[in-house]
C-alpha cells in the first residue's frame, strides 16, 4: 500500500460531481462534492483531500470552491482494514470510523460506519 493513491468516482452511489442536496441553503445556494482522493502512506497513515463547490442560485457570485485536507489512520489485513479520521485540534467532533475493502488492484470501496454510505474509488497510476 506504500503510495497507492486513489481517486473518488463515486459517493453512494451517486457519480462525481455529486450534489448534496437540492437547496443546502433554500433558494440561495447549491452544494456539490467535486472530488476526494486517498493516499496511503504505508505506515498507517491515509492522506484525503476532498474538493467542493458551493454555488449561488440566480446571483453574479462566482461559485465557491473549497479544498479541505484531513488524515485517518488505518490498519489492513490482506485486503480489507479499517480507518478511523482525525478531528482537527480543538475541534468539538467524533472521529469518523470507516471500513475498507481493495479490489484486485483497481479500486477501492469505503463505507463510513456511522452512516452506512458507500463510496467507490480508482486506484491512480
Amino acid at each position: 500500500m506504500t503510495g497507492a493513491r486513489f481517486s473518488m468516482t463515486t459517493l453512494n452511489g451517486i457519480p462525481l460531481p455529486a450534489a448534496l442536496d437540492n437547496d443546502t441553503f433554500p433558494g440561495t445556494a447549491h452544494y456539490t462534492f467535486v472530488a476526494d482522493t486517498l493516499a496511503f502512506d504505508g505506515h498507517g497513515t491515509i492522506s484525503d483531500v476532498e474538493v467542493d463547490r458551493l454555488d449561488y442560485v440566480g446571483g453574479t457570485q462566482p461559485s465557491i470552491v473549497s479544498t479541505t485536507r484531513g488524515t485517518m489512520h488505518y490498519t489492513l489485513a490482506g485486503d480489507a482494514g479499517t480507518a478511523i479520521g482525525d478531528c482537527p485540534e480543538n475541534a468539538p467532533c467524533l472521529p469518523i470510523q470507516f471500513s475498507f475493502s481493495l479490489l484486485a488492484d483497481t479500486g477501492l470501496v469505503l463505507q463510513a460506519q456511522s452512516t452506512h454510505a458507500v463510496d467507490t474509488f480508482h486506484r491512480l497510476r
